[in-house]
């Protein structure tokens, strides 16, 4: 399966992912760091953050090199990556990376390229905290970070930080699907399953807005703690936050599940089982080029009948056949 992605966009392949976002306050005026970067094919990836953390990395990041399809192999356990990768490790000014690349190579690793350079002193937490402020979806729902003051007499308001789980409402896809949530007056009172939940941004939007039950699934351990600090973080302990096994035969009105196009396929006979007749199904994660691929799957058990577009990224809903 291949998922095409503008160059420079991100997907976290460890813990420490992300470095703007990962550093912490501490991180000030006075402190230098170097950065070694090296493009290595898909295969090399998991290997090279591995030494790059055993040496010490403070962080580590991997973006695509150049425009390319992301390669799914698996639904389950496998991270989306690039052909051609630049995977990034953020260090101690001291750090000796000299060698760095020729150990690579003597691990089999392939560098295609490689480069050390030296991140000049500035106030990163600050300078990162700048990019995200307060942002409306539709009329009325609001996703604010904690350091910003939120919207007066406004009352739809989710509190998040930008951090390692994917979904801060910034990208088109979890924008397009919030917009669907504050717009669509069936999510009130309704049993709701987010799946793919990343930060749990649209498991909270769904209880923000009034849905009876909220229910949010991710296959990442990391993932589901950070949804559920974000539901706590927004008085929302109550949202159930599982794995996809600990579902077994729940049913609801609504299933909204901003993934890839790969897991959205195989997975339209469980949603068809999960899906309450007449229940809305509410599908992101895809390009526009991709939708009628995606209608394909979807043709028998469902009716999608609504399309929405923001750049290049597509939204589909419909409803589950009686």
């Amino acid at each position: 399966m291949t998922q095409h992605l503008p160059p420079g966009a991100r997907i976290s392949t460890t813990s420490k992912v992300n470095w703007l976002s990962s550093l912490s306050a501490s991180i000030i005026l006075s402190v230098s760091w170097l950065c070694y970067l090296c493009r290595v094919r898909e295969a090399d990836v998991s290997l090279v953050e591995q030494y790059l953390e055993e040496l010490g990395a403070e962080a580590l990041t991997c973006e695509a090199a150049e425009e390319g399809p992301l390669v799914v192999d698996e639904l389950d356990g496998h991270q989306p990556l690039w052909p051609i990768c630049e995977v990034s490790g953020l260090f101690d000014i001291e750090t000796d990376l000299s060698g760095l690349g020729e150990l690579l190579k003597t691990q089999g690793v392939t560098v295609l390229d490689e480069r050390t350079t030296r991140i000049y002193d500035q106030n990163w937490h600050e300078s990162w905290r700048d990019q995200f402020s307060p942002q409306c979806y539709g009329n009325k729902l609001w996703v604010c970070p904690t350091w910003c003051e939120p919207p007066p007499d406004q009352d739809k308001i989710i509190r998040l930080d930008p951090g390692m789980a994917f979904g801060t409402g910034n990208h088109a896809t979890t924008a397009l699907c919030l917009v669907w949530l504050a717009n669509n007056e069936v999510v009130a009172n309704a049993k709701i399953l987010d799946y793919g939940c990343g930060s749990g941004i649209l498991a909270i939007a769904a209880a923000k807005m009034g849905a009876q039950r909220v229910t949010a699934v991710d296959i990442d351990d990391d993932a589901i703690g950070i949804a559920k600090d974000n539901a706590l973080l927004n008085g929302l302990g109550e949202i159930s936050v599982v794995r996809p096994e600990a579902l077994g035969d729940s049913s609801f009105d609504i299933i909204v599940a901003n993934i890839l196009l790969e897991p959205l396929c195989k997975l339209s006979e469980r949603f068809a089982e999960l899906l309450s007749p007449g229940g809305y199904i509410v599908l992101s994660g895809i390009l526009v080029e991709q939708v009628d691929q995606l209608l394909a799957c979807y043709a028998r058990a469902f009716r999608m009948d609504e399309r929405v577009q923001l750049d290049e990224w597509a939204l589909v809903a419909g409803t589950r056949k009686r």
